[in-house]
């Protein structure tokens, strides 16, 4: 008996090719500057929303952590802000300034904010939390845990323009929908039955 069987992805999304929507991707631009942090082992997961956000934001460089070959980091400087849950609230005069986010499983985040000197040093800061939350296709530790994309996406809400918080999570929900429908589940759209 097969028990898993390996079907062809998009080499961008990670998605099954017939699940595919990076055609109708359009690129954001940013005066923000933005460097993702991406875990080794999240760069090939169908589940992974910070690439997502990565694709679309003109502005964002991935650093890959933790290959044999290690992405190198760009020139950050002391100014530069990272999004954790923990940190203050981000606010529209923090805009101009580098933003820094890990983006992994909970357990890598935490090691890769202990190790990595950009995010140790940098000031943290959160996004408000959504009064429903998203229904994610991994399930969050804590309530309040949002996914890469959604927290890049608020983020850049309150220090760029609504219009590209928008833009993300419509795509993000795409992607949610068509995750929850290769599972099998029922997976509602926001503002749709």
């Amino acid at each position: 008996m097969v028990r898993y069987f390996r079907m062809e992805r998009c080499d961008a999304c990670r998605l099954p090719l017939e699940d595919c929507f990076c055609a109708s991707l359009q690129p954001l631009a940013t005066r923000t500057a933005i460097v993702m942090f991406l875990h080794r082992s999240e760069a090939n997961r169908p589940s992974n929303t910070g690439q997502l956000a990565a694709s679309m934001l003109e502005s964002c460089q991935i650093v890959l952590h933790g290959a044999a070959e290690q992405t190198q980091v760009p020139h950050i400087e002391s100014s530069a802000l990272v999004l954790h849950p923990e940190g203050r609230a981000i606010e529209p005069t923090d805009a101009g300034r580098t933003l820094l986010i890990a983006d992994g499983t909970w357990s890598q985040v935490r090691h890769m904010m202990q190790r990595i000197p950009a995010l140790r040093d940098a000031e943290s800061v959160s996004v408000p939390t959504p009064d429903e939350p998203r229904e994610l296709l991994r399930k969050a530790r804590c309530a309040g845990q949002l996914s890469t994309c959604e927290a890049l996406a608020r983020a850049l809400g309150i220090v760029e323009a609504p219009e590209i918080e928008r833009a993300l999570l419509e795509k993000l929900d795409v992607m949610l929908d068509r995750g929850f429908t290769r599972r099998g589940l029922h997976h509602m759209v926001r503002g749709q039955p």
